[in-house]
């Protein structure tokens, strides 16, 4: 009986998570009230609001889900790049551009609508800076992979390069969610170019040139 209860709520919370995603990219975040998304979700509103007290706190969860999804995506598809045989450069950029692209499709304004929600609460910002540290570790994780494989530095400090690369790749996402001169080209182009001197400090072996 209390694994079938477990089961309902489970399903439950994929309903919401469903239901929220929609309304977000279809309404923004502004748009769309808690009613909006239990009837989505074909919920009654009180039994919305026993999973979470404002819609808030439910995109914050639905964020955290999402993150750590995509954390798992990154460590396969290393396996993959690591197995073919490719180099540091291909091996970062098709983890960072994938993630970097399937961000942004969520919108500039529902990310900048997002972000300013989640900063106006101390208890989101921490939540937010909980999310920020798992992605670094995962980003340690993945370069320790790339460390035996004799793609880095031996002296390389994983946690070290973790912290910056995730920086850089942070950074030149809010620049594409804040500055309105900022579009996606002029963004991916940036990133690779960061990434390359990056590399240049990080790599085992002098890169080739690249041209973008």
């Amino acid at each position: 009986m209390a694994r079938y209860r477990e089961q309902r709520k489970q399903q439950r919370r994929e309903r919401i998570y469903i239901a929220a995603m929609e309304l977000l990219e279809e309404r923004g975040l502004k748009a769309t009230q808690m009613r909006d998304i239990a009837a989505r979700a074909e919920l009654a509103v009180g039994t919305l609001y026993n999973y979470y007290p404002s819609k808030y706190d439910l995109y914050m969860d639905v964020l955290e889900q999402q993150w750590h999804e995509v954390g798992k995506r990154y460590l396969s598809r290393i396996a993959r790049m690591l197995h073919r045989g490719d180099d540091l450069f291909t091996i970062l950029r098709g983890i960072i551009q994938p993630v970097f692209e399937e961000m942004n499709q969520l919108g500039r304004v529902e990310w900048t609508e997002l972000i300013m929600a989640f900063f106006s609460s101390k208890t989101y910002i921490q939540r937010g800076a909980r999310m920020d540290l798992q992605a670094i570790e995962v980003w340690s994780r993945i370069l320790e992979k790339l460390k035996k494989r004799g793609l880095l530095r031996p002296s390389l400090s994983c946690d070290t390069a973790a912290y910056t690369l995730y920086s850089v790749v942070a950074s030149q996402f809010l620049a594409l969610l804040f500055l309105e001169e900022v579009d996606e080209g002029e963004a991916s182009k940036a990133l690779d170019e960061k990434l390359l001197l990056l590399i240049d400090g990080i790599g085992a072996a002098p890169r080739e040139e690249k041209e973008f």
